[in-house]
């Protein structure tokens, strides 16, 4: 039994997309933006809407502000849906209000995905 809920807890988050016949695991994005503060992220996410509408794909979403940089971590569905979602609504956002420069950003398959608190 110890080995099954090993292999269990590795590997319960796969997703199998029927439509696609394939198997996906989550991405976990993590990013980091120089100049960024609680007050431009605000308007960056008014424009983007990704809580009243969010995109496609998208999981789970933490932001920080420390050292006068914008520091967030999010999981997808997959690294496309991530793509997608800065070229269509973030990246719009950004010009719009002018912010200048790039974020760091990291991508990573996910292992394991827990939510014991139930955010």
């Amino acid at each position: 039994m110890g080995s099954d809920l090993a292999f269990i807890e590795r590997h319960w988050y796969l997703r199998f997309w029927e439509h696609e016949r394939r198997f996906v695991v989550p991405i976990m994005m993590i990013e980091r933006w120089d100049g960024i503060d609680a007050g431009r992220y605000e308007e960056v996410r008014k424009l983007a809407k990704w809580d009243s509408d969010p995109p496609k794909g998208f999981l789970f979403h933490v932001a920080s502000f420390a050292d006068g940089k914008a520091h967030m971590v999010d999981v997808w569905d997959s690294a496309e849906d991530f793509q997608r979602f800065v070229d269509e609504r973030i990246m719009p956002a950004v010009q719009q209000l002018g912010i200048a420069g790039q974020p760091d950003v990291q991508i990573y398959p996910t292992h394991a995905i827990l939510n014991p608190g139930r955010l």
